[in-house]
């Protein structure tokens, strides 16, 4: 199976037309002035502070695509109201591959979104539902976090190219818990050195320290007097 990226370089290769105010943006001041982005692996994260044009970036890149610009598949083509940039006409991809699938999600929009797909399925139609290619429950009828966990979960579904802008706007302060101990059990304790010469005991010393992160509550398979006397003890500086 060929994996990502599917888009493995972004270049400006055209003038912008009106919209001089984006050349204000970093991210797109860069590409303007000859940078481009080279992506080497499945999957890419742009990182920067408010400002910085990471949205901006993100959905020229999906319109130039052929994304809907609001969010959806290439097959959506709903407009509440036309507020993205010229940017995508300026921009070349560089595409390696055939992707089979894809989805654009803007967590600003993701409510038109599942407005659409309710009223495409409320219209006549000889196929099935749309909504069942999401989990068959109207987006609406759930959380904002519930709606993109159904959406990740029933229409991403591998080989294609999925862009995300602010999909941490759906974690609870819980899940971003997770997230923190995913990162740190990869990085504390699954990234042992070679010349690491860790006992037992550090281990299980450091998987207590790693369970720590999370809230008591969420260490259901734990024996509550072992999570009081090996949990205490960390959080007492013991050994």
């Amino acid at each position: 199976m060929k994996r990502g990226p599917y888009i493995s370089r972004i270049a400006l290769t055209r003038p912008i037309e009106g919209d001089r105010y984006l050349l204000d943006i970093p991210a797109v001041r860069y590409l303007a002035e000859g940078g481009a982005l080279e992506l080497r692996r499945p999957v890419t994260f742009l990182v920067g502070e408010n400002g910085t044009g990471k949205s901006t970036l993100l959905e020229a890149v999906a319109a130039a695509w052929g994304f809907n610009p609001e969010g959806g598949t290439r097959n959506f083509r709903f407009s509440t109201e036309a507020t993205h940039s010229a940017l995508w006409k300026s921009l070349t991809l560089t595409r390696r591959g055939f992707a089979r699938d894809g989805f654009f999600l803007r967590a600003e929009s993701l409510y038109n979104v599942a407005t659409n797909i309710d009223e495409m399925d409320r219209a006549p139609s000889l196929g099935g539902r749309v909504i069942d290619s999401y989990g068959g429950v109207s987006l609406h009828r759930q959380s904002h976090g519930e709606s993109f966990l159904a959406l990740v979960e029933n229409r991403f579904g591998g080989e294609g190219l999925y862009l995300l802008d602010e999909p941490e706007a759906a974690l609870s302060p819980t899940d971003l818990l997770y997230a923190k101990f995913a990162d740190e059990f990869e990085r504390r304790y699954v990234s042992q050195g070679t010349d690491e010469n860790r006992s037992i005991f550090e281990t299980l010393d450091l998987g207590w320290d790693l369970l720590s992160i999370l809230p008591t509550s969420e260490l259901k398979r734990i024996r509550p007097e072992f999570i009081a006397k090996y949990m205490t003890k960390k959080e007492q500086g013991g050994v």
